[in-house]
């Protein structure tokens, strides 16, 4: 009986103790990570503003400055089809209405309908800058 015992007690002090080097082990983030699921990773605000409609998308050019080769996409509930919608350039402040038949697969399938997941942009700005942005949506 206390051979039972005694592996018994040399199993849960190793364990105890495993569990205890894993818990010290484990780093903090760094201070400035950013990146919470479902951004971009950045600190610094949207560049554009989406309001989804329900048979449109209001984007609003938030940058502060004119952007160009505006990328816009969405990603349906249900599947993994991305539905894009490309702007040459969109001014500072700008607002702009796109029905939702107007985003389109790379196959040229339209929009069917549905409250989209996910919206994302990813545009150039004047000075050359690179942007890009994912936001989930609440449904």
């Amino acid at each position: 009986m206390t051979s039972v015992f005694r592996r018994l007690f040399v199993v849960v002090t190793v364990f105890l103790a495993s569990l205890a080097v894993y818990a010290c082990s484990a780093s903090a983030p760094a201070a400035g990570t950013s990146g919470a699921a479902g951004t971009s990773g950045s600190t610094e605000p949207p560049f554009i503003e989406f309001q989804v409609q329900p048979s449109s998308v209001i984007v609003a050019n938030k940058a502060g400055m004119p952007l160009k080769d505006v990328n816009l996409t969405l990603r349906p509930s249900r599947g993994s089809s991305v539905f894009q919608y490309r702007l040459t350039t969109m001014q500072s402040s700008e607002r702009r209405e796109i029905p939702l038949a107007e985003f389109k697969t790379a196959g040229g399938l339209p929009w069917r309908g549905g409250q989209p997941r996910e919206v994302g942009a990813t545009a150039t700005d004047f000075v050359g800058g690179s942007r890009e942005m994912t936001q989930p949506l609440e449904n």
